[in-house]
C-alpha cells in the first residue's frame, strides 16, 4: 500500500500561532532575510508528533507530502534525516506561490496540488491535519484514495 503523511502538524509538532505571527510581519516588508532564518530555525528545532514507521506495514510504500517552501528544502531534509526518516519528499510549493497569509485559501490551493500528486503516485491513504485540506481532499479524490485527519487543528470557517 502507498500511504502519505503531510509534515508539518503530522511528523512533526506544529505551532499555528509561529506562522500567524510570520505572516504578519511579512505584511510589514522589508524583513524578509530575518523572517526566512526565523522560519528554518522554526523547522529546525520540531520534535516527532506521529513517526510515520508506526504507521506502515513492511510492505507499505511511504512517502511525504508537503507544502514547505524552497528556503526549508535542506533544513527539512536534514531534520528527517536526523530523526531517523529516511521517506521520499514531495514539496508541492517548489516556487514558493502559495501564499499562507489567507490560510483558507492556502489550505485549498495545498490540497489541490496533494490530490495532483496523491493521484500521480498512486496513494491510497493521506494522512493530514489541515480539516481545509482534508475537506477538499475528499471532494478530489477517487473513493480508492482515503484521507484521514489525525492531530487535526480547529476548523474555524468553512471554505
Amino acid at each position: 500500500m502507498r500511504i502519505s503523511f503531510d509534515l508539518d502538524g503530522v511528523i512533526t509538532n506544529s505551532e499555528k500561532w509561529f506562522f500567524t505571527i510570520i505572516n504578519v510581519m511579512k505584511l510589514l516588508k522589508g524583513n524578509e532575510d530575518l523572517l526566512n532564518s526565523m522560519e528554518i530555525l522554526y523547522y529546525s528545532t520540531r520534535s516527532v508528533k506521529y513517526n510515520p514507521y508506526l504507521f506502515l506495514s513492511p510492505e507499505d510504500q511511504g512517502y511525504i507530502i508537503t507544502a514547505r517552501k524552497p528556503i526549508s528544502f535542506t533544513s527539512t531534509e536534514h531534520w528527517l534525516q536526523g530523526n531517523g526518516i529516511n521517506l521520499p519528499i514531495i514539496y508541492i510549493d517548489q516556487h514558493d506561490t502559495i501564499d499562507w497569509t489567507n490560510y483558507a485559501e492556502a489550505s485549498y490551493i495545498s490540497a489541490t496540488r496533494k490530490a495532483d500528486e496523491i493521484t500521480r503516485v498512486g496513494i491510497e491513504v493521506h494522512f493530514d491535519n489541515n480539516p481545509y485540506i482534508v475537506r477538499k481532499l475528499r471532494t478530489l479524490l477517487p473513493p480508492l484514495s482515503k484521507v484521514i485527519l489525525i492531530g487535526g487543528e480547529p476548523c474555524l470557517n468553512s471554505m
